[in-house]
């Protein structure tokens, strides 16, 4: 379900936003409110699990916000998706509570590969929220996605990295990188990231040649990252969001009750 083709996406953003507890679930958390809690015993005797004495209203809050992700879950893949796997051009590798996702594929002798992070879902939740204070009507924002492409020709042959960002149907490149060593331009740990520091690795892409940056925008959509791509990427990001979502609140539930 996304920002743009469901109703309830808009109201309702996915992962702790405000909208979902003062819009969405306003009405619940009132008749919550309300409750006659005082007439409870929060004796040590009656506790079933954990040691503090709002555990178990906590652990139904959570089962609440379960029960109802699970009832407006997608058990089926959805369109989208089986559409970008019948493409058949990009290899898709995410693990089940990484919020990052690698795009990879072969384009001649090169290996291209591509890393966003479904952390970006954040940018679509704050727009939001700031265009239904300023509006009536619901907001239905798309937003962007960071995009780290690496393209390698071999080990010997160094790494071209662009950082682009996904808009819009569109890459927009904010610099490309050239390294000679592409183990070190890949290698996501702290002490590579110090040592890239100190490397001259081209101009800002801002002060290129036009025609230098009209070419290396037609280089990155001839190996697959045109419009649909761009239009894919917060797709997937919402959908991969709320799975890791759902099982957050399973795993925390499981935490209280323990």
């Amino acid at each position: 379900m996304s920002f743009r083709n469901a109703l309830i996406r808009s109201l309702r953003p996915v992962a702790g936003s405000i909208v979902r507890n003062s819009v969405v679930r306003a009405t619940p958390s009132i008749l919550r409110t309300v409750s006659p809690v005082a007439t409870r015993s929060f004796s040590g005797s009656s506790q079933r699990f954990g040691s503090g004495l709002v555990d178990k209203d906590f652990a139904h809050s959570l089962q609440t916000e379960i029960s109802y992700e699970t009832e407006n879950e997608e058990t089926e893949v959805p369109e989208f998706l089986k559409e970008f796997q019948d493409k058949n051009v990009f290899t898709l590798e995410e693990t089940p509570g990484q919020a990052e996702v690698t795009l990879t594929r072969k384009f001649g002798n090169e290996t291209i590969q591509a890393v966003f992070s479904i952390t970006d879902i954040n940018n679509a939740e704050e727009d939001m929220m700031y265009e239904e204070e300023e509006s009536e009507e619901p907001a239905e924002l798309p937003f962007p996605v960071r995009c780290n492409i690496s393209i390698t020709k071999g080990d010997n042959n160094g790494c071209f990295t662009i950082d682009a960002i996904a808009e819009d149907g569109d890459f927009g490149i904010e610099s490309v990188i050239f390294y000679k060593d592409a183990k070190l331009a890949r290698d996501r740990t702290g002490e590579a990231d110090w040592n890239r520091r100190g490397f001259y690795v081209g101009p800002n892409f801002s002060n290129l040649d036009e025609s230098v940056k009209e070419n290396i925008q037609k280089y990155l959509e001839e190996r697959g990252f045109d419009e649909y791509l761009a239009n894919f990427l917060p797709d997937y990001i919402e959908y991969k969001e709320q799975k890791e979502y759902l099982q957050w609140l399973k795993d925390v539930k499981n935490f209280v009750e323990k």
